[in-house]
């Protein structure tokens, strides 16, 4: 059975204040990612690798799903009318295969921001600077065979 306590609160208190510091819509501002608007809860989306570099560590991808609430419109940097994104793989942990094997393979990003200067990907690029960009932070695993 589910402990009844959860952090140190009881199930009635951590509903009492999840509900007190929701908003109308039902948004947590308090617990909403920094900078907010629809970057925040739109910057998440998975996606299927159309073309990729592992030169560059980059991958264009389609879109496959956003967050519920999300319009096209809504999530960030795409590009073909809201229809696929670049992605990043600045830590070179995802996109180090050939591209072969990279493409078809499904995957997900976050919108983020480089903490200082610009990422591996942007590299000495005077275009990006320190921009956001769509980063990579799970990839499905190659499959030789569909048999089951």
């Amino acid at each position: 059975m589910a402990d009844e306590r959860t952090y140190g609160f009881s199930r009635e208190d951590a509903t009492s204040l999840v509900q007190s510091i929701s908003n109308a819509e039902g948004w947590y501002p308090e617990i909403k990612p920094r900078g907010g608007g629809t970057q925040g809860r739109c910057g998440d989306v998975r996606f299927q690798i159309l073309a990729s570099d592992s030169t560059t560590r980059t991958a264009l991808c389609v879109i496959l799903a956003r967050p519920y609430g999300c319009e096209i419109a809504d999530i960030p940097a795409t590009v073909f009318e809201g229809q696929a994104i670049e992605v990043c793989d600045p830590s070179g942990c995802f996109f180090n295969e050939t591209n072969a094997i990279l493409l078809g393979r499904d995957g997900w990003a976050k919108y983020m921001m480089p903490v200082s200067g610009a990422s591996w990907c942007q590299g000495s690029n005077p275009y990006y600077g320190m921009q956001p960009e769509w980063e990579v932070y799970s990839l499905c695993c190659a499959t030789d065979s569909c048999a089951l």
